[in-house]
């Protein structure tokens, strides 16, 4: 049993056998020790619900003329089938193991590795802050919600083995996700029990018995080696970020006065004036619906180190939050929102002050800069210390080009910043933070609001900002929003 998308692309061709050949007893994939079992298989049987653009039903069956020899090999083993019936519960923990890629964007690992992850509600993963409606009866979510492990490319068609009862129970296939191991998108894998009827008639002409108990929560850290199914599958039984700063240094102290930290969703924002800061919508949306959502928003303004209380920060709890009305959360178009805080922000602190709002488009080339406390780099752990990056204006038509956003960016409330080789860039928990401009006589010009990007410092994948979606500096407030500043303040 593998993913029907690894089978997809090889259906048609001559010698599709060939490239499915599969080795059991694999360990290292530069090592050949004399323990392999190699087969070709001769019939591939892919299921025709597959959809190859939303990946429901990923699942495909292949037979081999020549068996396994499980009753003479001891070093191969079955996986026990879920049964119908059964769903995972939770927050259970599970294992996931393959050759495929260490971290986004790398290279395959030689050796065979393997991660504990949870099961995700359903509710959650489908909900409009992860998958927004994409996870189908089919699939469900398992991983980590905080990012920074997961399946990844090379681990497709891979099983999820939950434990239940001392048996190996093969209960989802690796089949998609955002990217690897990024925050708020776990790992979707195929759902095995709801798959279990199709599965039994391709394989026996038999429906699968219903089994209506849920598997029982296991505590091992790794996967024990002693595992064995005792009911194997018989006639008669039974994987599309928000964003930080990457590839930039630690800031200057009291340089960064006007920015603020959301410490309990991730972000960041600026201070307009003593009473309104102005952050990314997705970041309000995030929460706008929960019952203490002022209290998620609450924001710390003279921030620098987060692990070090200095006595010069000081929180604020908002008093409302105005998301633009025309936000949209499936392109992050409008990406901006404003939060009032009725306890005024001393400005006559010298620690503490306001930002400049652009009244101009900074030209291409302009050299900007952005800061927060994201991520250092992809799927990596958040900064303590503000961290800061120079990032230029990019060129519209470039940045919306086939080679990087392919006519993603949205002109009037969208732009690009960065660099398009990559290594530099703004990432997951920079988030609403600010893209600043130096004008002529010295101000700090907000141009722009961190935003969206794919991935972070990727090539040709700079950020982007209410001007703007992927990139350094992922969005940027332009002339466009002033319409919708002056609405709230006056």
């Amino acid at each position: 049993m593998t993913a029907a998308h690894c089978c997809e692309p090889v259906k048609n061709h001559n010698n599709w056998a060939q490239i499915l050949k599969t080795v059991a007893n694999e360990y290292s994939q530069f090592t050949t020790t004399g323990d392999e079992v190699n087969r070709i298989p001769d019939r591939m049987i892919i299921h025709e619900g597959f959809d190859t653009k939303t990946l429901d039903f990923d699942i495909c069956l292949l037979h081999f003329e020549q068996s396994f020899e499980l009753e003479k090999d001891d070093r191969i083993d079955l996986a026990c089938l879920a049964n119908k019936g059964v769903e995972p519960v939770d927050g259970k923990r599970c294992y996931v193991a393959g050759w495929g890629a260490v971290g986004e964007g790398e290279a395959q690992s030689p050796i065979l590795q393997e991660l504990s992850v949870n099961i995700i509600d359903r509710e959650v993963c489908n909900s409009d802050e992860i998958y927004r409606g994409g996870i189908q009866p089919s699939m469900f979510c398992c991983g980590r919600l905080e990012g920074g492990f997961d399946s990844c490319q090379g681990d497709s068609g891979g099983p999820l083995i939950c434990v239940d009862n001392g048996e190996p129970v093969l209960t989802g296939i690796v089949s998609w996700g955002f990217g690897c191991a990024r925050k708020g998108f776990p790992g979707v894998y195929a759902h095995v029990s709801k798959l279990a009827d199709w599965i039994h008639t391709k394989t026996f002409g038999t429906t699968a018995p219903v089994e209506s108990t849920s598997i029982s929560l296991g505590q091992m850290i790794l996967l024990p080696t002693d595992l064995q199914c005792e009911k194997p599958l018989t006639r008669t039984g039974e994987k599309l970020e928000i964003n930080k700063i990457v590839g930039g240094a630690q800031a200057n102290r009291g340089a960064w006065r006007w920015i603020v930290k959301f410490s309990r969703i991730g972000c960041g924002g600026s201070i307009l004036n003593s009473n309104w800061i102005v952050t990314a919508a997705h970041c309000c949306h995030a929460v706008k619906d929960f019952p203490n959502t002022l209290d998620l928003l609450s924001f710390t303004v003279n921030e620098f180190d987060t692990q070090t209380f200095e006595g010069v920060e000081k929180t604020f709890k908002p008093a409302e939050f105005i998301i633009h009305e025309n936000y949209d959360h499936r392109t992050i178009d409008n990406d901006i929102c404003l939060i009032r805080t009725s306890e005024k922000i001393n400005l006559e602190n010298p620690d503490i002050d306001p930002v400049c709002i652009s009244t101009r488009e900074p030209p291409v080339g302009r050299k900007c800069f952005v800061a927060g406390w994201g991520a250092v780099k992809e799927s990596g752990q958040g900064a303590t210390v503000l961290q800061e990056i120079q990032a230029a204006i990019l060129d519209h038509e470039i940045c919306n080009g086939p080679d990087a956003y392919d006519g993603q960016i949205n002109r009037d409330t969208m732009m690009c910043a960065g660099t398009m080789s990559g290594g530099f860039d703004s990432c997951q928990g920079d988030s609403g933070g600010p893209l600043v401009c130096v004008s002529p006589g010295r101000e700090p010009v907000l141009q722009g609001i961190v935003s969206w990007g794919f991935g972070c410092a990727r090539p040709n994948a700079p950020g982007r900002d209410p001007n703007s979606q992927y990139g350094i500096a992922k969005n940027f407030v332009k002339l466009t929003f002033f319409r919708f500043f002056y609405k709230c303040f006056f």
